[in-house]
Formats: C-alpha cells, structure tokens, sequence
C-alpha cells in the first residue's frame, strides 16, 4: 500500500533543456505530427505544445508546415516520375525517326531493323518495345545462321522494296528483278505477292497538241514502223506537261526508236517552238545522227514552225508527221509519257518547277535509261541493249 502511495506521489519526470530542444527539432526537422512526436518519445502534448509555442510555432502551424511539406514532397515524386516519361517518349520519338529509314512491314523486316539500330548504338529493348516484338525474338533471329537461299530471298526483298519505294508504280518488277538474281518468275511474283506489293497505276490525258495552225504538215514516212535494226535511223518526239504549284512545267523529249534511248529533253514554263528546238539540239549533240534521219512527231506548231523545220533541214534530218488526231501514228512517245505519269508524276506533288525538273531528270537518266526494262527490247534497258549492240554494229 505504501508503495503505491509513493508511486502515486511521484512528480512527473523533469526534462533537461536540451531534450526539450531537440523534441522541437525533430517535430519540425522532420515534419512529424506534434502528437505523434509526443507519442514517440513518451511525453505530454502539453509540454510540447508549450516548447513550440515558445520556440514561436503553434501546433496548427506545424501541422500545416508538415501538410505543405508532404503536399511539396508529392508533387516533387509526380515530377520525377513526368520527367522520367517523357525522357522515353523523347527516346521513342528518336527511335521512330530512325526506323522511317527501314521497312517494317514483316517480321523479318522488324529484327532486320533491330540489328542495324543496335550496331549503331540504340538499346535492343527500346526497339522491341517500339516495333512491339520480343527480345527473345530478336536474339533467336539474330543466332540463326539462314541457308543461302534464304540469304538470296532477303537481297531479293531489299531489293524490291527499294524498287518499290522509288517507283511504286512499275509494272516490270518481275522482268528487272529476274535477271539481276538468276531466280524464276513465279519465285518474284510470290516474292511480291507474299509482301502485298502490286502496281498502282493512274491514268489521265490532256492535250498539249495545238495542229490547228496554218503550217503545211510533213508526210507520214514512219508509217508505225517503231523497230529498226540500228540506231539513230528514226527518232520520236513529243511534248507533255508537269503540274506543279507554281504552274505548269513542260517537258518534250527525242527518243531512239532502234534503242528506245531517251537521247534528248528539254524544260520550260512555255510550249513553244523553243522547248523543241532545246530537245533536238541535244540529242544532236549527244548522237550526232547521219544524214537521212527521219525525225516523226505529231502535228503541232512547235514541229511544223519554219523555224524548227529549218533547223531539221541543216541537219541532214527528214521530217515525218502523223496523220490528224490519230496518236497511234507516235505510239513509243505516247507510251513513254504514260509511264512517266504513272511511274513518277502522278505520285507527287511538286512545289515548284525547278523540284520537278530535277525529279523527271534524275528518272530519265538514273533510271529510265539505265535500268528499267523494256518489252521491246527483250526486257533490257536501253543502256544494256546499245552495250550489246555495238560489237555487232562493229563488226
């Protein structure tokens, strides 16, 4: 009983200056609750409410501090996570202008992809995760050793997506791409099939024939003869125009009926007799053709001015016409403007002349002449049928 007297007689424990201190200290150091400081170190929210009042707090303000601190706290965790995402959008975004250059259409295409980023210093799993594959995918691709005809499969797919991407619309992808590989036409047409690639062709016409003038008209001596044995014996030519938004741009250009050689163009925002003087001289210059050369257009003014026909008459060249609205009679002229309508122009949109000039330059002499393949010449280009041609005009 006396014990418990004495216990009950006890005065509360005296706290040294010093402990008090550091009791405020840590309550507002480290943002805690006041009650759940007094709590933690066993003394009453009294004396501690007191020491904070004396260190010129009050318990509401703390709390408040401590919300805005926890509040400050969030929202710096909220900003480290936002920076942090759009960090890998900034990589996402990087990955995906690197992969504009690739085509990803396939499986095979995709961890084709990878690997070349990956050698060039991009992260396999930030690509994996973009084109959404699986690194397990991946490195099983990358291990396997392919046979050669699959590693003749994968040149002749690179192949004709670069084909296909320059000029969507050729129709001769089987006849440039068999002889270049050694491989059958029907191994091609699954190729193409299997990749869903077909040729999207467009088609329109304007006239730019103006044959009502007062100009006498030249005989017909073609009479649709379109082959000859050697070259530089007929020539075809005609004119076509290229919209672009600065207006029109027109193009006339002289044609090799033996080689079906683009020999001479020429460019200009008027069609006159000027564009077609540009285009004969060139050819002239490049071909210097012998005397008796029959030169066949239709029967516009840019043809049959004296000008141009007298221009025709110092060169030793015989001029030829086709009859009245039939363009049968210059049909390789014809054709060859709508493979490069279908090929070229009809798939752009040209913003000035000067684009569309180097456009149609770069496929008349880049591809028309030198690769692409033409039925006439047993699917030869023009620059591979003159190669074979000359050792038997020499000899």
């Amino acid at each position: 009983m006396e014990s418990k007297l004495k216990k009950k007689g006890t005065p509360p424990p005296r706290y040294d200056e010093a402990f008090k201190a550091g009791a405020v200290r840590m309550v507002t150091e480290q943002r805690r609750e006041p009650k759940e400081g007094a709590r933690d170190l066993g003394i009453c929210i009294d004396i501690l409410r007191s020491r904070l009042k004396g260190a010129g707090m009050q318990v509401g303000q703390v709390s408040r501090h401590n919300r805005d601190q926890q509040c400050i706290r969030k929202l710096e965790a909220e900003l480290r996570s936002l920076r942090k995402r759009l960090c890998e959008k900034d990589e996402v975004i990087d990955i995906l202008k690197k992969i504009r250059r690739h085509p990803v259409q396939t499986i095979e295409e995709k961890y084709r992809c990878v690997h070349t980023l990956h050698r060039q210093g991009t992260p396999v799993e930030q690509v994996c995760r973009v084109l959404e594959i699986s690194r397990s995918g991946y490195y099983g691709w990358a291990q396997h050793n392919p046979c050669a005809r699959e590693r003749r499969n994968r040149a002749l797919r690179r192949r004709w997506v670069e084909l296909h991407q320059n000029y969507p619309a050729l129709g001769s992808l089987c006849h440039l791409l068999q002889p270049e590989f050694g491989c059958s036409r029907k191994r091609v047409h699954r190729h193409l099939r299997l990749a869903g690639i077909v040729s999207g062709r467009h088609r329109a016409y304007k006239v730019t024939t103006n044959s009502r003038h007062s100009y006498p008209p030249a005989p017909n001596l073609l009479q649709r003869k379109f082959s000859f044995d050697q070259p530089n014996q007929a020539w075809v030519s005609d004119i076509t125009y290229i919209p672009t938004a600065e207006g029109w741009l027109y193009l006339s250009i002289v044609k090799n009926l033996c080689t079906r050689k683009m020999v001479g163009y020429a460019f200009s925002e008027r069609i006159d007799s000027s564009l077609t003087l540009e285009a004969l001289h060139l050819a002239v210059r490049r071909c210097k053709p012998p005397k008796g050369l029959i030169f066949h257009s239709d029967r516009g003014v840019q043809y049959a001015s004296g000008a141009f026909r007298e221009c025709l008459k110092s060169y030793g060249i015989r001029q030829s016409m086709s009859r009245k609205g039939d363009p049968y009679d210059n049909a390789v002229a014809e054709n060859f403007f709508s493979c490069l309508k279908c090929e070229l122009i009809h798939l752009k949109q040209y913003p000035t002349r000067a684009s569309a000039q180097a456009d149609v330059f770069a496929y008349l002499e880049a591809f028309y002449n030198t690769v692409r393949p033409h039925s006439a010449l047993g699917w030869l280009s023009p620059a591979q049928f003159e190669a074979n041609l000359l050792p038997s005009c020499a000899a």
